[in-house]
């Protein structure tokens, strides 16, 4: 059974090694101020986001470019673990483009800040960010709560899942529709948990359900929703928690669904650190945390009378997963041996 250790000793060697808190107080400036100042860097915020799909940006564009005319958003969406090599290369050469990166790669923020690569800086309501998603120092933090969770067709899936179990049904053999978990590693965070509780034959009994397998965290989604018009005929997948009439949200019961904090950066070096800084405001303030619930924030209640997020999930385990790289590589390997590499175009350009 694969354990993972080392990240805890990672995380308490760079903490013991930070500076002194005392050197960053919070932001007491008025996103107003903020943006009159960042109005003096050329109108422009150079950002490097996380993601799987064009559009899934398109909804903090809106809102930052009608709170702060002037100043556009200027984002670059990929997988995260192809900007933080961009961002590396940046850093290397000392010609840094990004502002602020907002990534997926948790393990990639303790190294940039060891490295002097990061910004200190604290936005105002920094203090009010869940600690166990933040640096204490100031120079990285959550600011949503992503997760993924198990969706199904309610016109063909009875009785309703309730768990991971549920993929191993004999009716779902060639129903199923999963993301490669070697292509992005907080699906494969999850495999890597269910062969810990269930054994190694859960993947090979899931591999032998014949699922479709594809690139990208939303594709499921959008396979889903296409069989609903009889344009296929999938009916369970492990995907982001939303759908359209028709196909329902199960968090399993069995084994933890992935949850982790998308975390934010401004680099040290960043062209416009004025706007970083507004940009940084923006994402902790109380009108985007509560548009974009659950919140990061535990003054911003969640919506419908929720719990907070980090007491209904653990927005730990995936950061300490992805600190211990050998391990996550050698399960990858594991998983290639099995399934072999993804195959696909990138789903940012696959048309689905």
């Amino acid at each position: 059974m694969l354990r993972v250790l080392a990240p805890l000793l990672a995380f308490t060697a760079l903490a013991s090694a930070a500076p002194s808190l005392s050197l960053c107080p919070e932001e007491t400036r008025s996103l107003s101020e903020l943006y009159q100042d960042a109005l003096t860097e050329g109108g422009v915020l150079n950002v490097r986001a996380g993601g799987d799909e064009l559009n899934q940006q398109d909804s903090i564009k809106q809102a930052w470019e009608s709170a702060f005319p002037g100043i556009k958003y200027n984002v670059t969406i990929d997988l995260s673990k192809y900007h933080d090599g961009y961002i590396d290369r940046e850093i290397a050469s000392g010609q840094v483009y990004t502002d602020v990166a907002t990534l997926q790669t948790l393990h990639d923020f303790p190294r940039w800040k060891d490295a002097g690569a990061l910004m200190q800086y604290k936005p105002a309501g920094f203090g009010q960010v869940f600690d166990e998603i933040k640096d204490s120092d100031g120079y990285y933090y959550g600011y949503n709560v992503f997760g993924w969770a198990l969706l199904y067709n309610t016109a063909h899936v009875t009785p309703t899942p309730t768990g991971f179990i549920d993929l191993l049904r004999p009716e779902l053999k060639d129903k199923l529709v999963m993301t490669y978990p070697n292509d992005d590693d907080s699906f494969q965070h999850t495999l890597f948990n269910l062969v810990n509780h269930y054994g190694y034959d859960f993947f090979d009994k899931l591999i032998a359900q014949n699922p479709r397998w594809v690139r990208g965290g939303a594709t499921p989604i959008a396979l889903m929703s296409a069989s609903l018009n009889g344009n296929g005929s999938y009916y369970l997948a492990y995907t982001a928690a939303f759908g359209p009439p028709g196909l329902a949200v199960v968090n399993p019961t069995d084994v933890p669904a992935t949850t982790w904090s998308q975390t934010a950066a401004i680099l040290a070096k960043a062209p416009h650190p004025k706007t970083a800084k507004l940009f940084a405001n923006f994402l902790l303030s109380k009108d985007f945390q509560a548009a974009n619930s659950p919140s990061v924030r535990k003054d911003v209640p969640p919506a419908n009378g929720d719990k907070p997020a980090n007491e209904k999930f653990d927005l730990t385990a995936f950061a300490k997963y992805m600190a211990d790289r050998p391990a996550v590589e050698r399960f990858r390997f594991f998983i290639e041996s099995k399934i072999g590499t993804p195959q696909g175009l990138s789903p940012l350009v696959d048309g689905l």
